[in-house]
C-alpha cells in the first residue's frame, strides 16, 4: 500500500531543543517557521520515520541506511535511485544519496543534500536535523553536525540509526575513548545494530583492547553472516594479528557474497604484500580495478600498485602506474588525485631515486591545480629532505609550517616530521629529535625517523624496536605512500 508517511514532532522538550539549534546554527526563516508549523500537541515518536508517498521508496529507503552503515555503499546508493525513481520529490532519500554515494566530490554532495533538503518542504524536524547534520559532516562542519544530530536524537530518543549517527560524529569530534563509551551506550540501548558492534570492534581493538575488539567483531559476523562487510571486519582484525591465511580466507568469502565487493581484492592484496608476495598482491589490485564502481577508485588503486612496488623497491614501475593515475585522473577532471599522482612521483624521487627529477613532477603538479597548497608544500619538503636537498626542503618546509599553523593539528605533525627529516639530512640529531618527539608517534614516518635519529645517536634497543615495530606493522594500506616510503627507509637502515 502507498501512502504519505508525515510525522509530527510535538513535545515542549522538542520545541525547545529545535529553538536552541535553529538559533545557533542560524538557519534560514523559512526553514524554522516551516518546522514550527509541524509541532502540535501530541507525543513525539520514539523513532525517526521519513516523508514520502510511497510506502516502496519508503522499504528502499531504510534498506539503504542499513547496507550504508555496512559500508555497502553501492548497494545503498542503487536502493536509494530506486526510491527516488519511485519518489522524485523524496527528500531524504536524495539527502541520504548525497551523503553515502561512492564517486562525489565534497561539492556534489553539499549540493544533493541541499537538494534534499529543499525537497523537505513536509519533512518532520528530525528529518530536517538529521539531514542538515549529513551537510554539515561532509563539508568537514563536524561540531555543527553534532548539535544537529544531537538535537535529532532528542527529538527520538528511540532511533538506533540516529543514536548509531551520532556515536560515529562524537568519536571524530571527541576522540576514540569518548567513541568507545557512545557506542557502547548505542548497543545498550539497541542490541541488534549490527552495525554498532562493527564500529566499536574497531575502536577497541585500536585503543589495545584486542580481546575486546575481536569479540566484538565475532558478534557482528554472527548477526550478520551473509553480509561481506562482516566478513571483512574480521578479515581485517586477522590480518593485525598475523594470521594471514585466515585472513585470505574470509577476505575470499566477502567475494562469495558479493562478486563486486572490491574491498576483499584489496584486503588480500594487503596481505599478500605482508606475505612478501608483492606480485600476487598486484594482481589483486589489478583484478580490483577491473571491477572498480568509479574513475576515482580506479585511479586509487593504480596507486595502490605503485606503493605495493616502492615496497618492493622498483621506483621506475611505481612512477609508470602513477603517470596511469594521472592521465587517468586528468581525463575525468579529478584534479586532486591528479596532483596527488604527480606529488607521489616527487615522493618516490626522493625516497627511492637521486632526487633529479622531484623539481619536474612538483612543476607538473603545480600546473595542474596545487601550486602554493599546504600539500604540495608538504610533498616538496619531505621528497627534498629524503634525497638530502636541504636547502629546497627548507624553502618548502617554512611554507608548510606557516601554513599549518592555521590548518589544523594534521598538517602541524606533517610540518614537525619535515622538520625532523630535515634535521637528520643535515646530521644535526639535535634538530631532529625535538621536532620529532613534539610529532604524533603514531605517525609511521615519525617512528622510522625516530628509529633512524636513536641509531645515530648510539641508542641501539630504541633503534631496534622503532625500526622492528615499523617493519612489521600489519595495519598495512597499500593506498599510503607515507607508509611506504616509511616501510622503504626503515628496510635502509
Amino acid at each position: 500500500m502507498s501512502h504519505l508517511i508525515i510525522l509530527r514532532e510535538r513535545s515542549g522538550r522538542g520545541r525547545a531543543v529545535l529553538r536552541l539549534v535553529l538559533r545557533g546554527l542560524a538557519i534560514t526563516a523559512g526553514l524554522a517557521t516551516t518546522i514550527e508549523a509541524q509541532q502540535t500537541e501530541v507525543t513525539a515518536p520514539a523513532r525517526l520515520e521519513v516523508t514520502t508517498a510511497s510506502e516502496i521508496a519508503n522499504q528502499h529507503f531504510w534498506a539503504a541506511i542499513e547496507e550504508a552503515q555496512n559500508i555497502r555503499f553501492r548497494t545503498a546508493a542503487s536502493r536509494l535511485m530506486s526510491a527516488l525513481e519511485l519518489d522524485p520529490s523524496f527528500g531524504m532519500a536524495r539527502a541520504l544519496s548525497g551523503f553515502v554515494t561512492p564517486g562525489l566530490t565534497t561539492q556534489e554532495r553539499r549540493a544533493e543534500i541541499i537538494r534534499g533538503l529543499s525537497e523537505m518542504g513536509e519533512a518532520t524536524p528530525a528529518e530536517l536535523l538529521t539531514a542538515m547534520a549529513w551537510r554539515e559532516w561532509v563539508s568537514g562542519n563536524t561540531a555543527q553536525a553534532k548539535n544537529l544530530l544531537d538535537a535529532a536524537a532528542a527529538l527520538v530518543p528511540g532511533d538506533p540509526n540516529i543514536a548509531f549517527y551520532r556515536a560515529q560524529i562524537t568519536s571524530v569530534t571527541e576522540g576514540p575513548e569518548v567513541g568507545v563509551s557512545a557506542f557502547r551506550s548505542v548497543i545498550e540501548r539497541f542490541p541488534d545494530d549490527a552495525a554498532a558492534y562493527n564500529i566499536l570492534g574497531y575502536q577497541l581493538y585500536r585503543s589495545g583492547d584486542k580481546q575486546g575488539g575481536m569479540e566484538m567483531i565475532r558478534k557482528y559476523v554472527s548477526m550478520l553472516p551473509d553480509h561481506p562487510n562482516s566478513h571483512d571486519s574480521y578479515a581485517e582484525v586477522l590480518q593485525w594479528e598475523g594470521r594471514f591465511e585466515q585472513a585470505l580466507e574470509e577476505y575470499r568469502r566477502t567475494l562469495e557474497l558479493d562478486e563486486e565487493w572490491i574491498q576483499g581484492l584489496t584486503g588480500q592484496a594487503e596481505v599478500l604484500q605482508m606475505m612478501g608476495k608483492g606480485k600476487d598482491a598486484r594482481t589483486k589490485l589489478t583484478e580490483a580495478i577491473a571491477i572498480a564502481p568509479t574513475p576515482q577508485s580506479r585511479i586509487n588503486h593504480h596507486r595502490a600498485i605503485a606503493n605495493s612496488f616502492v615496497r618492493d623497491g622498483d621506483r621506475k614501475a611505481a612512477v609508470e602506474h602513477l603517470e596511469i593515475a594521472a592521465r587517468e585522473a586528468a581525463e575525468n577532471d579529478i584534479q586532486n588525485l591528479e596532483t596527488l599522482a604527480r606529488q607521489e612521483m616527487a615522493l618516490y624521487e626522493g625516497a627511492l631515486g637521486k632526487g633529479s627529477n622531484i623539481e619536474s613532477h612538483l612543476s607538473t603538479a603545480s600546473s595542474a591545480g596545487a601550486e602554493g597548497t599546504i600539500r604540495q608544500h608538504a610533498f616538496a619538503a619531505v621528497a627534498y629532505a629524503s634525497a638530502g636537498m636541504v636547502s629546497e626542503a627548507k624553502e618548502a618546509a617554512s611554507e608548510l609550517e606557516r601554513m599549518a599553523a592555521s590548518a589544523g593539528s594534521g598538517w602541524i605533525n606533517t610540518s614537525r616530521v619535515a622538520n625532523g627529516m630535515i634535521g637528520l639530512a643535515e646530521n644535526n640529531t639535535s634538530v631532529a629529535m625535538e621536532a620529532l618527539t613534539t610529532a604524533d608517534p603514531d605517525d609511521v614516518l615519525c617512528r622510522v625517523l625516530l628509529a633512524e635519529t636513536y641509531k645515530r645517536m648510539g641508542n641501539r634497543a630504541e633503534f631496534d624496536a622503532l625500526r622492528t615495530d615499523v617493519l612489521n606493522d600489519r595495519r598495512l594500506s597499500l593506498f599510503s605512500a607515507r607508509q611506504a616510503i616509511a616501510y622503504v627507509r626503515a628496510k635502509k637502515l
